[in-house]
């Protein structure tokens, strides 16, 4: 019996990040599912470029230019 249920282990896997998430929406909900954000409805749009190249300022820290709306009817990448 041992031979088949014998040598089992439990290990912790634990993933540590610092900061506060940042969450990329627009207000078209194309996709149909209803996400909801402060009682409107939103999207996930499509990340078309690397968004950490560009300007680091106070009105743009991350390119927002690499953002398009996603197809009528899909989620978005980002």
């Amino acid at each position: 019996m041992n031979s088949v249920l014998g040598n089992w282990e439990i290990d912790v896997i634990e993933r540590l990040l610092s900061g506060f998430p940042v969450f990329i929406f627009n207000s078209v909900d194309n996709s149909g599912v209803g996400f909801n954000q402060g009682g409107n409805n939103c999207n996930r749009p499509d990340q078309v470029c690397n968004a950490d190249s560009g300007p680091k300022n106070l009105t743009e820290f991350f390119n927002t230019s690499c953002f398009a709306q996603a197809a009528p009817g899909k989620l978005g990448d980002a």
